[in-house]
């Protein structure tokens, strides 16, 4: 698994998923979904391939899907047990956040030094 992005979307509509869809793939060339009511637009954006997601194709068309839905799920349940819709964008952005570092172990304040001492590397 490379990096993760999770954002919260209004209702499964496929004019909202699309939409949602549009402004996190602009670069994708390909996109695996499942056979979702709300996925059908999607191959306007890019190829699209769907899949009937059974427990035993799963892991082998969609293998970290159900692996981040269960840890978004555990984290806010075990630390943020009362989870109110307005703060959800930032529990999902602190998941994604940690997911995303979780390698940088020890490396981490040498990026600290070489975000500081080189500007160019620093992504806005």
């Amino acid at each position: 698994m490379g990096y993760v992005k999770v954002e919260p979307i209004e209702s499964h509509v496929a004019n909202v998923a699309k939409r949602a869809i549009e402004k996190v793939t602009k670069a994708l060339k390909k996109i695996t979904s499942d056979k979702g009511r709300e996925c059908r637009d999607v191959c306007k954006i890019a190829k699209h391939e769907q899949v009937l997601s059974t427990k035993e194709n799963n892991d082998l068309h969609l293998p970290w899907i159900g692996v981040v839905t269960a840890n978004i799920k555990r984290m806010l349940l075990g630390t943020y047990h009362p989870v109110k819709r307005e703060n959800l964008a930032r529990y999902l952005a602190k998941y994604c956040y940690r997911v995303n570092r979780r390698y940088f172990g020890l490396n981490s304040f040498q990026r600290l030094v070489n975000i500081s001492v080189l500007p160019s590397l620093v992504v806005s």
